[in-house]
């Protein structure tokens, strides 16, 4: 149980979705937090290297034709902490 405002959040059961674990599951960001100025470094990026890095933090996407849930297993790690009947 999560608590969102003054009244605790439910979380919607699972029942009805299959979940699987996949490493894959990740979302890739850019970060521009080193570059001094973001505007002049895309201008440049095609010809000089920048100091761009990319973060991959784990995410869950879900396919609803299938209804399936696709889940990073450390989010699944979080989840089941938070969730004991998974």
């Amino acid at each position: 149980m999560i608590k969102i405002g003054p009244r605790p959040y439910q979380p919607p059961s699972l029942g009805a979705y299959r979940v699987v674990e996949t490493l894959n599951a990740v979302e890739r960001t850019e970060d521009w937090s080193e570059v001094r100025s973001p505007a002049r470094a895309r201008r440049r990026r095609a010809k000089y290297p920048q100091r761009i890095k990319v973060v991959e933090k784990p995410c869950a996407f879900e396919d609803q034709r299938s209804r399936t849930l696709f889940v990073h297993p450390a989010l699944m790690i979080e989840l089941r902490r938070q969730v004991p009947e998974l």
